[in-house]
């Protein structure tokens, strides 16, 4: 059993790293099934919410949102997918418990490197706040305005 954790986590780290790479580091427009089925449930329950107002001005309203949320929900599916995996890969490889296995790859995942002690009622709490900086770090970066100066007419309104 330890043999099939082991292979089940390497197996969904790779398509993780595989999502990611597809979508943020090859050039050309290669989004892989997870982003893309991401998408689709995101804008489906946008849609969703926007239709008991019934206007085209609702329906634009709630597809505004759907830019961060997918930013959002891309890095907690990631981050969510690697987790998993590093808990699978543990669990398999080590012989711990469950929950050692899962706190021990939080811990590195984050670069918490607490992983030591019976703390494991405050490790959730942990995983949030060490997941946070580079959360806000990688969402002010995606939003960094370009650096071109405006064109010889163009008003600033």
């Amino acid at each position: 059993m330890r043999l099939i954790h082991t292979v089940a986590g390497a197996l969904l780290l790779l398509l993780t790293i595989g999502s990611i790479l597809r979508t943020l580091v090859v050039p050309r427009g290669l989004y892989s099934a997870l982003v893309h089925g991401l998408w689709r449930a995101l804008r489906t329950v946008l849609r969703l919410a926007a239709a008991p107002f019934g206007t085209y001005r609702a329906q634009d309203r709630a597809q505004t949102w759907l830019a961060p949320l997918m930013l959002t929900g891309m890095l907690a599916v990631w981050l969510g997918g690697m987790l998993i995996s590093y808990t699978l890969i543990l669990h398999g490889t080590s012989g711990l418990d469950w929950s050692i296995s899962f706190r021990e790859a939080g811990s590195s995942l984050f670069t918490l490197g607490f992983a030591s002690g019976d703390r494991l009622h405050l490790s959730v709490i942990d995983f949030v706040a060490a997941a946070s900086g580079p959360l806000v770090i990688a969402l002010q970066i995606a939003y960094l305005p370009p650096s071109t100066p405006p064109t010889a007419g163009a008003s600033w309104r």
